[in-house]
């Protein structure tokens, strides 16, 4: 039988009554047959005995009390201690990149979570969760591949390093404790020499003495014993003890204020669609929910065809880039990318990205070389002539940037005269001639073939939509933006012509993604970092004015 069993108050209650009375009934039984004047001849030397056996069991019984007191409070404070651990993580991770930041935030309320919902009741039979285990795998991977790129991360990468440490010292602790702090062997002593000592109570039994008063005394010892040794299995128990039972309110009220503080930072109103795993902390599947589409349709198209062909640019910072190292396509379009691609029911691995260049981007979708083009297209009435286009998924404006060392150039007003770098067939080339007709045009194929020229100062400044112009910034210090926004640059997914069907579901999926905080996670990885740049909760709202 599971000795947590009588770890439960009502449970050990029955079990003390059931033993008390049997203890007492074999005692009346055993008078009935005694001697008037007891089994005992010198009482005095009996009585020494007794006194003797009950001397050494009360010490024994006191000093495993003592200890499983112990045991009980350090198994409390170890599962206290781990969750002001995963706070202090979830706070030092602010000091990482962005993206780095989401992935570690999100990820230790999964293991908040997890902890609280998957491995408290397991700890019951002094087990432990594999869920909460690959959730610790999961952050010390993902703190192992940061790239320490100035002082604040260093200083948070050894915060957080020895952070790691106190959890994993602190959740060993919670698991100890629930495995029990006793030795086996100790219970055999223990209810030896209990039944020893109830014995020794029952052959003092004298029919000369009073059947109630006996009755009394052996019922006394014997509830005694039994109580204390039930209080000792359920100090031994600490997360079946009922009432007193360690219970995981420290943790999950630590997630909780994980969870709101996320949720604030990329203006959602939950987490359901965000975070990598379900409400009690289970990973969620990489397999993409099954979807079904009306035949003949743009969708069922490419679902059958088993890939979604997509053009996009591995030269846009923060939008469209790629690792040389892995190949993984990484940026704000590319991560809108595979949302689509899993509302269509399609693994990341059924998505094939096309590096279009930007001149290239309305031709790619008129030919239907791919279904869709995600590469920061800004809408205008004149390409909406030519290709479809979705409901805006960001709002950027177009900016200059110039070398910080440039101070001739602030506005569009002192661009007279200078040479300044365009991309080819963008927007930024009307802007430019209306004006700041005596701007001097140079264009190149993509931003960056711009900021090259920029940086060898073949040109005294480049021109596209801002947020573009902020991640060259971010990864250059010695280039600057200025002028402010003097456009207004919505970006929407390109579509072929006539596929109407395409364009009303990637707006649902855009809609639902800025409802339910998808698109403020992708916001805040990859823009959160940039100075200058809207909040995430203000790009928000901006975007759902120009729904």
């Amino acid at each position: 039988m599971d000795p947590s069993l009588f770890a439960n108050i009502w449970v050990g209650l029955i079990a003390t009554v059931v033993v008390t009375a049997t203890t007492v009934a074999v005692s009346l039984a055993v008078r009935r047959r005694a001697p008037y004047g007891g089994y005992f001849s010198d009482s005095d030397r009996a009585a020494a005995i007794f006194a003797a056996v009950g001397g050494l069991f009360s010490v024994l019984l006191a000093l495993v009390v003592f200890l499983s007191v112990e045991s009980y409070n350090e198994t409390r404070s170890h599962g206290d201690a781990e969750a002001d651990a995963v706070v202090e993580q979830f706070q030092i991770a602010e000091l990482f990149p962005a993206r780095a930041q989401w992935s570690i935030q999100s990820k230790l309320v999964c293991y908040a979570r997890s902890v609280g919902d998957l491995e408290w009741p397991i700890m019951q039979s002094g087990g432990s969760s594999p869920t909460v285990v690959s959730w610790e795998s999961s952050i010390d991977a993902e703190i192992d591949s940061i790239s320490l790129s100035n002082p604040r991360s260093e200083a948070g990468f050894r915060l957080f390093l020895e952070q790691t440490l106190s959890r994993h010292k602190e959740r060993r602790g919670r698991l100890e404790g629930a495995a029990g702090a006793l030795p086996v062997m100790v219970w055999p002593v223990l209810i030896t020499g209990a039944l020893s000592l109830i014995a020794l109570m029952i052959s003092y039994s004298d029919r000369a003495e009073r059947v109630a008063s006996q009755a009394f005394q052996i019922g006394l010892v014997t509830a005694m014993l039994a109580g204390t040794l039930l209080l000792i299995n359920a100090l031994d128990h600490p997360f079946s003890a009922t009432p007193g039972k360690v219970t995981p309110d420290k943790m999950r009220s630590s997630a909780a204020l994980m969870e709101t503080k996320v949720a604030r930072s990329i203006a959602a109103p939950n987490l359901d669609g965000v975070l990598p795993c379900g409400a009690d902390g289970t990973p969620l599947g990489l397999t993409p929910p099954i979807r079904a589409f009306p035949g003949g349709s743009t969708m069922a198209q490419i679902v059958e065809r088993g890939r979604l062909t997509v053009g996009v640019s591995y030269g846009i910072p923060l939008f469209g880039e790629i690792d040389p190292i892995s190949g993984n396509v990484f940026g704000f379009d590319n991560d809108l990318v595979k949302e689509i691609a899993r509302e269509l029911g399609l693994r990341p691995e059924q998505i094939e990205f096309v590096d279009v260049p930007p001149p290239e981007r309305l031709s790619a979708l008129q030919e239907r070389r791919v279904d869709m083009v995600v590469e920061a297209i800004t809408i205008t009435p004149e390409r909406r002539r030519i290709v479809e286009f979705s409901r805006p998924y960001f709002v950027a404006g177009q900016s200059l940037l110039v070398s910080r060392s440039n101070r001739s150039i602030a506005s569009l007003r002192d661009l007279a005269g200078k040479n300044v770098c365009v991309i080819a067939t963008s927007t930024g080339i009307p802007v430019l001639q209306a004006q700041a007709p005596k701007a001097n045009l140079v264009e190149a194929p993509s931003p960056g073939a711009c900021l090259e020229k920029l940086l060898a100062r073949a040109v005294d400044a480049m021109t596209t939509d801002d947020v573009i112009l902020a991640g060259l910034a971010a990864q250059n210090d010695g280039l600057v933006l200025v002028g402010g926004k003097f456009t207004v640059e919505p970006y929407g997914v390109g579509i072929p012509k006539g596929n109407a069907d395409m364009v009303a579901f990637v707006d649902d999926v855009i809609d639902r993604m800025i409802d339910d905080g998808r698109w403020g996670r992708i916001y805040y990885e990859y823009l959160a970092d940039i100075p200058g740049l809207a909040a995430v909760g203000d790009a928000r709202e901006r975007l759902g004015m120009m729904r």
